[in-house]
């Protein structure tokens, strides 16, 4: 992290973009929660501790690895650099499943 005062730059963060909006979305520490203000309600929670999203729209989601610079005093986040983590993207039916293996026991 490299830090001027004002801004730092953040290497190697996960984000997304909202798949009905098109808002950049990505959560810089453990409970920074993100969401869009569309009714997709596209979100993304964790930081580099673990990676939690949501949305209408979830199964268009497709997750991403980049670098930001950040405004220390707005929190404002600039996406200068990124690519796309294809391998994680999965079906529907995929997560249905994972759900369903996942699923608490009565």
């Amino acid at each position: 992290m490299i830090d001027d005062g004002r801004t730092k730059i953040l290497k190697d963060k996960t984000y997304i973009h909202c798949p009905e909006c098109d808002k950049l979305l990505v959560s810089l520490t453990r409970h920074d929660f993100q969401m869009c203000s569309c009714p997709a309600e596209t979100h993304i929670d964790g930081g580099s501790f673990y990676t939690k999203v949501g949305s209408a729209r979830w199964s268009e989601i497709v997750f991403k690895r980049g670098d930001f610079l950040v405004d220390t005093r707005t929190k404002e986040r600039l996406l200068i650099g990124g690519t796309p983590l294809s391998f994680m993207k999965a079906t529907e039916k995929e997560v249905e499943e994972l759900f369903e293996i996942n699923k608490p026991k009565d």
